[in-house]
């Protein structure tokens, strides 16, 4: 199970956060409008690779 939290979040302000988080929303706009009827020919195929390759990254930062 999940729980939630109280207050807002606060993103990491570090260049390489910043590039994490435009990558991110760039990945989230495609899905956005592939599912949304906006662009139904888009090629979704390296999303989760992407996706994959993120966690990766961020997981190797935060230690």
């Amino acid at each position: 199970m999940t729980g939630t939290r109280e207050g807002p979040y606060e993103p990491r302000v570090s260049a390489s956060g910043r590039e994490s988080y435009d990558e991110l929303y760039s990945l989230y706009s495609r899905l956005h409008d592939a599912f949304g009827g906006v662009n139904r020919e888009a090629d979704l195929g390296d999303v989760m690779k992407n996706l994959s390759a993120l966690r990766e990254r961020a997981g190797r930062t935060s230690s």
